[in-house]
């Protein structure tokens, strides 16, 4: 049977007692030994038994870390994909290995092998793994309240957010605006305007106009422009812009003849997100609480693995097309029949369907208080 003789230097199982020059400190009231003393205590010894809190991936006892500075080998049991962390050959892993006979025997394999231990140590000499290690682990140079606070802030306003690093990131799909020069929004999103009637004859006309930057202000966040075709007129369409919502207010709709035979007039959006054959979730502002006017409006989202756009309309049972991807069409109205006053919310955000597994068929934190403010608004006046 194989034995190796094991320093347990805490209360549990102890079999070793501490140098008398080195005195714990206390925090709490609790008795702690310093990082100093521990690594101190590390270096005597060649292995290092470290018994993980649980077997949850990613999990990784810090004393495997401590091991690994002192110069040691970890004998580790514990997060089953504890190699996808650590350098590559460093650590003896119990959960591999499958049994405490099969982790001694290996164990005292590298210990009577100088050669075999070597090799746990080879990682040590390659400086690009250093640096690799380095970029992987920089994000707990922020502590883990901060992060979350930053996770957090990135969920609330719709940002992007880096895993790997633990940052913000900017939006996948720029929010700064920008319009031809004829007053027609080209980003984030492009309004092309037309009627059923005459498909071929959109507003803008041209597709390559040259963006010009609008910067939004409390007091100019606004772009007001007339719609007119050979089928239709609106006036004073405008464009109320908030960060990553931009409100659509129509406040009237005039055809320019009478031969009208159900035509409708059709508000198409193209954006770079890829809805797959386009692919879309329909009335998701059903998902907010109940309330009475929600069968008053309409909405429809379309996604990819990283944005979403969402649209809701004030007037119930909007028509909506994505024939392809990138492409939403809303039938604003039909020719004979015309509405006043319509408002069209639309609502751009960053989004992982890798990760945000609970708002891959619902609306995200995000979006919920300005589904909620769009079906019933608070006003404010100020006199």
């Amino acid at each position: 049977e194989t034995k190796f003789k094991l320093a347990s230097y805490g209360r549990c199982e102890h079999t070793a007692d501490l140098p008398p020059n080195k005195k714990n400190k206390k925090i709490n009231n609790i008795e702690e030994e310093p990082l100093e003393s521990r690594l101190e205590l590390l270096k005597k010894h060649m292995f290092a038994l470290v018994i993980g809190y649980n077997l949850e991936e990613d999990f990784i006892h810090e004393m495997v870390w401590e091991a690994l500075y002192a110069g040691v080998i970890p004998v580790y049991y514990g997060a089953v994909n504890v190699f996808d962390h650590v350098p590559p050959n460093s650590i003896v892993s119990a959960n591999a290995i499958g049994s405490k006979e099969g982790t001694l025997n290996y164990v005292k394999q590298i210990s009577n092998n100088y050669t075999l231990w070597q090799t746990f140590h080879t990682w040590r000499k390659e400086p690009s793994l250093s640096l690799r290690l380095r970029q992987k682990f920089e994000f707990l140079k922020t502590e883990p309240f901060c992060r979350i606070c930053k996770w957090a802030y990135a969920k609330r306003y719709g940002l992007g957010w880096n895993h790997t690093t633990q940052t913000i990131t900017k939006p996948l799909i720029s929010r700064s605006v920008c319009t031809s020069h004829e007053g027609y929004m080209i980003r984030p999103f492009r309004e092309v305007w037309f009627s059923s009637l005459h498909p071929d004859n959109v507003q803008p006309a041209t597709t390559t106009d040259t963006c010009e930057e609008i910067t939004t202000t409390y007091n100019n966040n606004e772009l007001t422009r007339i719609i007119a075709t050979d089928d239709f007129t609106i006036q004073h369409r405008t464009i109320q812009i908030h960060d990553s919502i931009f409100d659509i207010l129509i406040p009237e709709i005039t055809t320019n003849d009478n031969n009208n035979n159900g035509r409708e007039v059709i508000l198409r959006l193209e954006i770079p997100i890829q809805n797959l054959e386009g692919s879309y979730f329909s009335d998701v502002h059903c998902l907010q609480q109940p309330m009475t006017t929600i069968p008053m409006f309409s909405s429809i989202a379309i996604q990819d693995q990283s944005s979403r756009l969402t649209v809701l309309t004030n007037w119930p049972k909007t028509k909506f097309y994505s024939t392809t991807s990138g492409i939403l069409d809303i039938v604003v109205s039909s020719l004979e029949q015309t509405k006043s006053n319509k408002k069209i919310r639309i609502i751009l955000e960053d989004m992982s369907t890798l990760r945000d597994v609970r708002t891959e068929y619902g609306t995200s934190p995000f979006a919920q208080p300005l589904i909620q403010d769009f079906l019933n608004p608070l006003e404010l006046y100020l006199i």
